[in-house]
């Protein structure tokens, strides 16, 4: 039987999702065997905290410092400096407009196919990857910008779907 996947969206932000995952996953029936929280730092204090309350509660963390659209530039190449959300959107905006597939939003449906037309997914997943390294293990998540282990769940989507 292949893997299964849920997703679902809480609405919530770092340790509160954290906890409401933990609570979700407590009270299943179901047995779980890995859980994934997927958030970004934005200007949450507690971003660290969540990270590692999620892995006390052997979930793993999908998160993006300083915002999800950070996973989604490294679709167009490389970048390693610390930008704001509004950075981040703002140059997809730009490739998306460029490429003439009108502007970005979050919640396009064809959001990774259009990504997939201007760059490279495995490329983005090395350059994660890379970005990632060059911080070590010097430091807190939340020192690590920009940075983001989304790549990390990819992979296990990728891997669940190949099952």
């Amino acid at each position: 039987m292949p893997d299964e996947v849920e997703i679902e969206g809480a609405g919530r932000v770092t340790t509160s999702l954290v906890e409401w995952v933990a609570k979700k996953v407590n009270r299943s029936p179901r047995n779980y065997d890995k859980v994934w929280v997927v958030f970004d730092r934005d200007d949450f204090e507690s971003f660290d905290e969540a990270i590692s309350v999620a892995e006390h509660n052997g979930f793993h963390a999908a998160w993006s410092n300083e915002a999800f659209e950070y996973w989604l530039c490294l679709y167009l190449g490389r970048y390693d400096s610390a930008l704001s959300r509004d950075d981040w959107v703002g140059i997809l905006d730009a490739a998306f407009k460029k490429a003439g597939r009108g502007g970005f939003e979050k919640n396009r449906e064809d959001v990774f196919s259009v990504l997939a037309e201007l760059g490279d997914h495995e490329m983005a997943k090395r350059h994660a990857r890379n970005v990632r390294e060059q911080y070590g293990r010097r430091g807190r998540p939340s020192r690590c910008n920009p940075c983001t282990t989304v790549d990390l769940l990819v992979h296990q989507l990728e891997s669940a779907l190949k099952g």
